[in-house]
């Protein structure tokens, strides 16, 4: 008689199926989004796809063609943003802030100050460098900008999904 193992089986989404995923419910949710240059891997060094050699912001800025005015161009549409992904399949899903706010903790430092602040459970991406806390409402007085945590209360933030200069796909924290 053969003896049965006790197995956890783990299932990770393909790094399209958790951007499809995330668009549709930042849409139901009523979250702008905007698709930013993704990053690929050439000759063994990561790249913004804008292929500019001196890019200061690799995978971060907007596609113009479709996001020409940057956040002011992101939508809730859905059909908008899967049409842009089918022409640009590499591309970095991004969110504009917008009533709500994100904690952006890069590094081990900022994770420990954060950790240390007893916040409420939230939804979370982990980053290239840390993690994003992302709260609704305004940002609280006593927090502030410090080292290691950069507080987004407008502009826009990289989303699950994205590829980080490092290589790194931003995922939704579990």
């Amino acid at each position: 008689m053969m003896e049965r193992k006790n197995i956890i089986h783990v299932y990770f989404p393909s790094r399209e199926e958790e951007r499809l995923s995330a668009i549709n419910s930042l849409s139901r949710d009523g979250v702008k989004m905007l698709l930013c240059h993704g990053i690929s891997n050439h000759k063994n060094a990561f790249v913004c796809d804008c292929r500019k050699k001196d890019c200061k912001s690799t995978g971060k800025h907007p596609i113009q063609e479709f996001f020409p005015n940057g956040e002011h161009s992101a939508t809730l549409e859905e059909a908008y943003i899967k049409k842009a992904l089918k022409k640009y399949p590499n591309a970095n899903l991004a969110v504009v802030v917008d009533g709500f706010f994100v904690i952006d903790v890069d590094g081990p430092e900022g994770m420990k100050f954060v950790k240390g602040l007893s916040l409420p459970p939230t939804f979370r991406v982990k980053t290239g460098r840390g993690c994003h806390y992302y709260f609704k409402g305004k940002l609280p007085d006593n927090l502030k900008k410090l080292e290691q945590i950069d507080l987004k209360t407008k502009g826009y933030v990289m989303f699950a999904g994205s590829r980080h200069k490092s290589g790194v796909y931003y995922r939704r924290a579990v």
